[in-house]
């Protein structure tokens, strides 16, 4: 039977670092995607023996070897034959095997796996075991939500996708929260890190909720930004936004009529809807004080943002830095160091086991409940405790159902639930209130 070879490999294989060569810190990025967000991928990658071609089948026996008898993961299913399609080969450490009819009949690990990337997952696999903290927890999920966020490492040969992912701007953050002073904000993180506030500010509450670092901002559910009135603005009125004169115009005249005030987004909103007994967009209104702002008319502030770092959190962050700035030195002493940790990793099941059953701790997709479980339960909480924040109904929900829910989650399950009537939401109270619609039940 006639076998091809197929992959994204070629980039990669002529780009093992040497002595003189700092390694490219997109493939840093890619490499961590890759494998740096689950113990499991690492694992894996690191079981593997070069020039040998893995099929679904004997992927599983592998894993399941170096598990031992007491294994934390024993039916891995067709996961890991994921795992090498999705990211591993991707980022050129496996190959596609191509059988008959073109079929993928199995993977095979590349040299630059076992030259580079076994070298990161044995760092990986340490850190997580020194620091008792799951990788996930550290880098969350491996692609970007936006898909604009791509960039393209061209060779002669061919040319890898290699999308921006939540690795890079984890290390951007990491980078740079320990440089930053107490109390540092999130426009300030964000600007050092060359990244949007809301970019930066969503990764800084997912690192929160994980005990990372610690991020306190203005009540969930309301703009970040405060507007007020510059004291430093120019002696002409403003210029309309696009075609938007009029209500540029009333923007402004409620900055002006109390220019002392630090206004939110949803309070102007709210004022010009009194005003003209009509409802106005809120983006339309954002996009009017943004404009104001850049002309100078405004202040914007954001030092109700609080990003702050504990003694153990900034030991963590800072040997996590470290030793990703030591493996894109590509010291060869340091790579075969972390090549014979990862190995003595895989041949010893307890240490395996204990970074598996940590993965899945961490891992949402482990533990995740049925859309209907969570609604549900978000009803029972409502009919007990007849008005809640959103806020509210994430702290509760996490405590009965003994899970991590993000802001973003609860509020798209209470916005359905009021599509559906099920339940109703107070607007006029700041930040709104939700209670059961007793009619539905």
């Amino acid at each position: 039977m006639n076998l091809e070879r197929r992959g994204q490999t070629n980039f990669f294989q002529e780009n093992i670092p040497n002595k003189e060569k700092r390694l490219d810190p997109r493939i840093t990025y890619t490499l961590i995607a890759a494998i740096g967000n689950n113990e499991a991928k690492a694992l894996l990658l690191t079981a593997m023996q070069k020039d040998q071609v893995y099929s679904n089948s004997k992927l599983e026996e592998i894993f399941r070897q170096i598990q031992g008898k007491e294994q934390a993961w024993p039916r891995p299913g067709k996961i890991l034959a994921q795992y090498c399609h999705q990211t591993l080969e991707p980022a050129g450490l496996v190959q596609e095997i191509i059988g008959e009819h073109g079929v993928v009949s199995g993977y095979m690990k590349t040299e630059f796996a076992e030259q580079t990337g076994e070298a990161l997952a044995g760092l990986l696999l340490e850190f997580s075991e020194q620091h008792q903290v799951p990788l996930y927890n550290l880098f969350g999920a491996t692609t970007s939500n936006n898909p604009a966020e791509s960039i393209k490492i061209k060779n002669t040969e061919d040319e890898l996708d290699a999308k921006k992912r939540a690795a890079e701007v984890r290390m951007k953050i990491f980078r740079e929260i320990i440089k930053q002073p107490p109390n540092t904000t999130t426009t300030a993180l964000a600007r050092a890190c060359g990244e949007t506030t809301k970019r930066i500010g969503s990764h800084l509450e997912e690192l929160n909720r994980h005990s990372v670092v610690s991020y306190s901002h203005y009540v969930p559910g309301i703009d970040y930004g405060l507007h007020q009135l510059s004291t430093k603005r120019p002696a002409d009125p403003p210029k309309p936004f696009a075609k938007c004169a009029p209500l540029t115009q009333r923007v402004y005249e409620i900055l002006q009529s109390n220019p002392n005030k630090q206004f939110t987004v949803s309070e102007i909103a709210q004022i010009i809807e009194n005003k003209q007994k009509k409802p106005v967009a809120e983006d339309t209104v954002r996009a009017i004080l943004s404009h104001l702002y850049k002309e100078g008319y405004t202040e914007k502030d954001s030092s109700h943002t609080r990003i702050n770092l504990t003694d153990q959190q900034r030991k963590l962050i800072t040997d996590l830095v470290e030793k990703i700035d030591s493996f894109e030195r590509q010291n060869p002493n340091d790579l075969n160091n972390w090549k014979d940790t990862a190995r003595k990793i895989v041949n010893n099941p307890e240490r395996v086991n204990a970074l598996l059953e940590r993965a899945k701790e961490a891992s949402p997709w482990a533990k995740r409940r049925p859309t209907a479980e969570t609604t549900n339960a978000i009803c029972e909480l409502l009919k007990q405790n007849p008005e809640l924040t959103a806020t509210e109904i994430q702290e509760k929900l996490q405590e009965r159902l003994g899970r991590s829910y993000t802001h973003a989650n609860i509020t798209l399950l209470l916005k359905q639930l009021e599509k559906a009537g099920v339940i109703r939401v107070d607007k006029s109270q700041r930040p709104p209130k939700y209670r059961i619609n007793l009619s539905a039940i």
